[in-house]
C-alpha cells in the first residue's frame, strides 16, 4: 500500500523535471566574424535567453542566435546590436520566445574592434 504513493510522487517529480528542462550552451568565444559550431539539442527547445560578453571596449558588436531543424540550414532567430550602455558594461542580454529548434548556433556578425566575444545561451521548453 505504501509503495503506490511513492510511485505516484516519483511520476509527478519526473513529469515536472521534463516540463522544466533547460540547458545552457557556450555557443562561441572568438574575435573573427562568422557562425560558431552548431549544437545538437537533446530535445527541441523554444525559449532562449543569451548573454554576450566582450573582453574590452568596442564601438560596435552584433551577434545573432540561429536555429535549425535539420542541422544543415540555419535561420536567424534573433539579431542583437550592442547598445552604448551594453558596450560600456561589456555585457548584453537578450531573449526570444516561442521558436522551437533542434539545432542552435551563435553567429558573430560584426566586430570591427576585434575584441573577444563570448556568447552563452540557455534554452527551455
Amino acid at each position: 500500500m505504501r509503495k503506490v504513493p511513492v510511485l505516484i510522487l516519483l511520476i509527478i517529480v519526473l513529469g515536472l523535471a521534463t516540463l522544466s528542462f533547460a540547458d545552457s550552451f557556450t555557443l562561441f568565444e572568438k574575435t573573427a566574424t562568422g557562425a560558431g559550431a552548431a549544437q545538437l539539442l537533446i530535445q527541441p527547445l523554444k525559449d532562449w535567453t543569451c548573454q554576450v560578453n566582450i573582453s574590452a571596449a568596442a564601438d560596435n558588436v552584433t551577434v545573432a542566435l540561429e536555429g535549425g531543424v535539420t542541422g544543415i540550414s540555419f535561420g536567424e532567430m534573433v539579431n542583437h546590436d550592442f547598445t552604448a550602455a551594453e558596450l560600456a558594461n561589456k555585457t548584453a542580454f537578450f531573449s526570444i520566445n516561442g521558436t522551437p529548434v533542434k539545432y542552435v548556433r551563435g553567429n558573430l556578425l560584426s566586430n570591427p574592434d576585434n575584441v573577444t566575444v563570448k556568447m552563452s545561451c540557455i534554452g527551455a521548453q
